[in-house]
């Protein structure tokens, strides 16, 4: 037999054993809560994506057809559906307001 092979457990209580495996034991409790809360925030927003899903649905099913345009929303109710466009608007400084409104306007 080899004897320099390394056995796969140890029996050994060293202190320093006590202290890998405590460390291991934290990781393993560190990775379960981590994954925990993975899951419930899974879980909420597979909750709010059915809500809007069943919103959505009872709109189609109750509105006439119709067309709504704002500078957010874009609504569209025809027979093939429901179509809401939702839009994001970027974040702008005050200080580039400035700057655009004294390009455009300096030219008169």
């Amino acid at each position: 037999m080899n004897q320099t092979r390394t056995p796969k457990y140890c029996y050994c209580s060293t202190a320093e054993n006590r202290r890998t495996q405590h460390t291991a034991d934290k990781h393993n409790k560190t990775l379960k809560k981590m994954e925990q809360e993975i899951d419930a925030g899974a879980a909420h927003i597979g909750l709010v994506v059915a809500d809007i899903f069943t919103f959505l649905t009872k709109s189609a099913a109750v509105l006439s057809d119709m067309e709504l345009h704002t500078d957010a929303i874009d609504l569209t109710v025809n027979d093939s559906g429901i179509a809401v466009h939702i839009s994001r608007f970027a974040h702008c400084d005050a200080d580039d307001n400035e700057e655009e409104e004294g390009f455009l306007y300096d030219g008169d």
